[in-house]
């Protein structure tokens, strides 16, 4: 078969942290996965060190909020007055000032592309991810098929399949032999279904 797992890039857990962040739409939760192996040993944490968005903590704790860093606010403006936009937060349900800058609208809006797997669980919910790109956590080794009468496109994802899996393959290097009429592929699966 032409792909292979490489159980090195998996992740069991992805871990979020922000300045200045104290109620739960800012603070977040992980994204836990449980493709696997049900571990929790192999976790990615991404320390956001100087950028704060949570404005109800700079409010409340105004003294106890870091001198240093900045604060990103996501404005809407209207007639010619920017406003901060509030939205529903996905984590508490209410309508917070900036909640599309927590990391629960984030996730939620922008995070679930490029994970490590497809069924997860973001802000409490789990989540089987078949409509969006997963990272590349199949490894493609060279694999060869024959060029059809429309020719080989390099621009647009092969597709594979192994059993049930239907593997979607970006083309990384591609060699065409006009002789023989094949084309050599190496590249990396972004997105897999599993077919009923």
């Amino acid at each position: 078969m032409a792909f292979e797992f490489n159980d090195n890039a998996q992740l069991d857990i992805e871990r979020f942290s922000a300045p200045n962040s104290f109620y739960i739409d800012h603070v977040g939760t992980p994204i836990d996965y449980f493709d696997f192996t049900g571990r929790k040993d192999r976790g990615k944490d991404y320390d956001v060190k100087v950028i704060g968005t949570d404005l109800l903590y700079l409010q409340d704790f105004a003294d106890e909020a870091a001198k240093e860093g900045l604060f990103l606010v996501a404005c809407t403006l209207t007639a010619g007055v920017y406003n901060v936009h509030k939205e529903t937060a996905k984590l508490s349900g209410f309508a917070v000032s900036n909640a599309h800058l927590g990391w629960g609208n984030l996730h939620w809006n922008y995070w679930r592309s490029g994970r490590y797997g497809q069924r997860y669980v973001v802000n409490g919910i789990q989540s089987t991810n078949y409509d969006y790109p997963v990272t590349a956590w199949n490894l493609i080794r060279p694999f060869s098929f024959p060029v059809c009468c429309d020719g080989f496109d390099p621009e647009k994802r092969v597709r594979l399949q192994s059993g049930t899996r239907t593997l979607y393959v970006k083309v990384e290097e591609a060699e065409e032999d006009l002789n023989a009429e094949m084309v050599t592929v190496k590249g990396s699966v972004t997105f897999t279904t599993i077919d009923a």
